[in-house]
């Protein structure tokens, strides 16, 4: 039996994970298939499988993958921007979310309606965000780039509200200044 190149099948998965979250924000969870994923990378639907047991479980491992690289991108940003406003560097982290569309979080709110499924997902995917946040704030509050006095749990809370209400106001009416002015205005009493 041939062998396999050291580190091949962890490139090859990682390859079929972030084709696979840029399809199903591009077209959804529903309407991405197995063959869509296949067909974008080349391969076979039965090389997906050798790693992924169904598409809920690629779409899992995808979003668990995209969060590791978002939280990854956002501490080196963190750092890169030594003295920004660390509100301003959000609502920037904010707007970058925005460019993958709308389509897949609205259906997976539709779907967890009647899916506990794919609910306890996105209740475990808040978790994860809040949790994220928690560490973040904690760790600039200790680096003295937030005031000591603030709730950093009421903060959390705050920012993922936000970004939840904004997306979807951006969503309706795609006015980046109005969304703008909702920020400042919500988060002026933590500067």
């Amino acid at each position: 039996m041939p062998k396999v190149v050291p580190g091949y099948k962890e490139e090859a998965r990682k390859r079929i994970l972030e084709a696979a979250f840029g399809l199903f924000w591009k077209k959804g969870f529903r309407a991405t298939k197995m063959d869509d994923i296949a067909l974008e990378l080349g391969i076979s639907k039965g090389a997906i499988y050798t790693y992924f047991k169904d598409k809920k479980d690629l779409f899992t491992q995808a979003t668990q993958h995209y969060r590791q690289e978002f939280e990854s991108d956002m501490t080196h940003r963190m750092k890169k921007s030594e003295g920004q406003d660390i509100f301003e560097i959000l609502f920037y982290l904010f707007t970058e979310y925005l460019k993958f569309g709308f389509i897949l979080p609205f259906e997976l709110m539709n779907l967890a309606v009647n899916d506990e499924e794919i609910k306890s997902f996105l209740v475990e995917d808040g978790k994860d965000d809040r949790e994220y946040f928690i560490k973040y704030l904690t760790r600039i509050q200790n680096e003295g780039k937030i005031r000591n006095n603030i709730d950093i749990y009421e903060m959390a809370d705050l920012i993922i509200t936000l970004f939840y209400g904004l997306y979807m106001s951006m969503f309706l009416s795609e006015d980046i200044e109005r969304a703008k002015r909702i920020w400042d205005n919500a988060v002026e009493k933590y500067k």
